[in-house]
C-alpha cells in the first residue's frame, strides 16, 4: 500500500462523548483538528449507542448525513412520515432535517459538508474492494463479535475498524468475516476554499 497509511482501530481506542440520546463514538474527523461542536469539519465518521428509548438527533444544518443500524431495530419519524432501520438498513438524510428516533442500539454515522462526495454501503460475506485514489476509506464491522479481515497482496490485517487515507492508486483488496459498512470520502476534489 505504497503511498497510502492503513491504520487499524479497536473501538474502545474512539474518543467518546455524550449527546442526548446516549454516546457517541468518533472513527474520524476532516481535517484533522477540527472540532464537531464548532461544525467547522468537512466529514465525521461516527458510532452512537442509543440508551433512550426516545430522542431526537442533534442540528447539522449544512450538512449531509447517511446513517446505518449496526444493533437494533429504529423507528425514525420526519416531517410525519416514519422509517423502521433493521441492522444493515440505510438511510440518508440532509442534516437540517428535524428526526425523532425511538428504539436502543447502535448505529454508524457518516457526516458530510454539502458539496463533498461521499458514498457508503453495507456489505457482507466476502467481499472484493476497489479502494480509489483521492479518497478516505473506512471499513466498520457490523459487530465486534465478528470480526474483519483485510488482505491485500500477501499482507494481512485483522481485528478492528480499517481507515484508509487517500492511496496513490487504487488499491484491491479482500474482506471477510462479519458484515460491515464500507465508506468513500473523496478528498481529491473538494468544494472550492475546503482546506485538507
Amino acid at each position: 500500500m505504497k503511498g497510502a497509511v492503513l491504520r487499524r482501530i479497536n473501538l474502545e481506542e474512539l474518543e467518546v462523548s455524550a449527546w442526548s440520546g446516549g454516546t457517541t463514538s468518533q472513527v474520524l474527523i476532516w481535517p484533522e483538528g477540527a472540532c464537531l461542536s464548532k461544525r467547522d469539519f468537512l466529514f465525521r465518521v461516527s458510532t452512537a449507542v442509543i440508551d433512550s428509548p426516545e430522542s431526537c438527533f442533534s442540528d447539522f444544518t449544512g450538512f449531509e448525513r447517511i446513517l446505518f443500524s449496526l444493533e437494533g431495530v429504529f423507528t425514525l419519524e420526519s416531517g410525519g412520515e416514519k422509517t423502521v432501520l433493521s441492522p444493515g438498513d440505510k438511510y440518508c438524510f440532509s442534516g437540517s432535517d428535524k428526526i425523532r428516533s425511538s428504539g436502543r442500539g447502535r448505529d454508524f454515522n457518516l457526516i458530510f459538508k454539502k458539496g463533498v462526495r461521499a458514498r457508503a454501503d453495507a456489505c457482507a460475506g466476502v467481499k472484493p474492494l476497489i479502494l480509489e485514489s483521492g479518497h478516505v476509506h473506512i471499513i466498520f464491522p457490523f459487530s465486534e463479535r465478528q470480526p474483519l479481515t483485510l488482505r491485500h497482496m500477501e499482507k494481512e490485517y485483522s481485528g478492528g475498524i480499517f481507515v484508509l487515507k487517500d492511496p496513490d492508486s487504487d488499491i484491491m483488496v479482500e474482506v471477510s468475516g462479519g458484515g460491515f459498512i464500507h465508506a468513500a470520502i473523496d478528498v481529491e476534489h473538494l468544494p472550492d476554499g475546503a482546506g485538507s
